[in-house]
């Protein structure tokens, strides 16, 4: 049995290399007390496992390794996505730098002396970057071990479908003589199914976007068109929200109406002969 280093996730592919037939990456469990400074990964040959065989014949596609230690999540814990730290996440010059930096605080007997009472504590500082660099271990070989499974996990469905197309026509025969069958293994009557009612699914969804499109509506049949319902959605109401919160444009008064007043009728002269009759009247006194 082998033990090696993981020091960092930039060689996580190196000190943690997908398995093998004869060799299986088993992953540490989870510490209850503080992690140790870093990372082990054990190698070691994966436990015998003898899957039935009816026939005799040896089986050409292997089980994972049965001693592959996986660490259970806590129970308290609520993994997200990842989204939330994307603005911490270390760079890969930080992730190489890390464990030199372990290496260089284990050296760094002096550092109280030379770094003052402002800088943290010697033990916080040793501890953090000994933690963190452990976590960081621990996740690129989770990565390392994941992406091994999937090629796996590919491979196995590759054939999973080849059997399942020469196994499916011939349950189906079965249960027409006896239907019972169907309610018997239903788990087994399911998944031969289940490719069937996948692409009968799709048909469908095809058909019903087709009809939309034809009514000029937006195709929202299927996973991809709600897709697009939610994302058509989503930029309607940022456009609203960016409308409500623009400020409104003052609109001018309306024009002030002047009206000018009406026009006094005209006072007729007096007529000529007033002076004419004054005179006359004052020389008649």
């Amino acid at each position: 049995m082998s033990t090696k280093k993981i020091v960092s996730h930039a060689h996580a592919h190196k000190t943690a290399p997908a398995t093998t037939d004869a060799e299986a990456t088993v992953l540490p469990t989870a510490a209850a007390a503080a992690p140790a400074p870093v990372l082990t990964a054990t190698t070691a040959s994966p436990a015998p496992s003898a899957p039935a065989a009816a026939s005799g014949n040896a089986i050409i596609f292997a089980p994972p390794p049965a001693n592959a230690q996986i660490p259970a999540v806590p129970p308290n814990a609520a993994a997200g996505s990842g989204t939330s730290y994307r603005g911490v996440a270390p760079r890969m010059s930080e992730l190489v730098a890390l464990p030199l930096a372990v290496g260089n605080l284990e050296k760094f007997t002096d550092y109280t002396q030379r770094m003052g009472t402002a800088a943290p504590p010697y033990d916080e500082v040793t501890q953090l970057c000994e933690v963190v660099n452990s976590w960081s271990s621990m996740r690129a070989a989770t990565e390392a071990w994941d992406a091994y499974c999937r090629d796996q996990e590919g491979i196995g469905w590759i054939l999973m479908r080849a059997m399942m197309d020469r196994l499916q026509p011939a349950f189906m025969l079965a249960a027409k003589s006896d239907p019972s069958l169907v309610t018997k293994y239903s788990g087994l009557a399911t998944l031969l199914g289940a490719k069937k009612a996948i692409a009968t699914k799709g048909v469908a969804t095809r058909k019903a976007n087709k009809q939309s499109a034809a009514k000029g509506e937006p195709q929202t049949h299927g996973k991809v068109g709600k897709a697009k319902k939610r994302a058509a959605e989503k930029a309607a109401l940022v456009t609203l929200q960016q409308q409500e919160a623009s400020p409104p444009v003052a609109s001018a008064p309306p024009p002030a109406v002047v009206t000018s007043p009406a026009a006094a009728p005209a006072t007729p002269p007096p007529p000529l002969m007033n002076g004419v009759n004054g005179a006359a009247n004052g020389a008649g006194h």
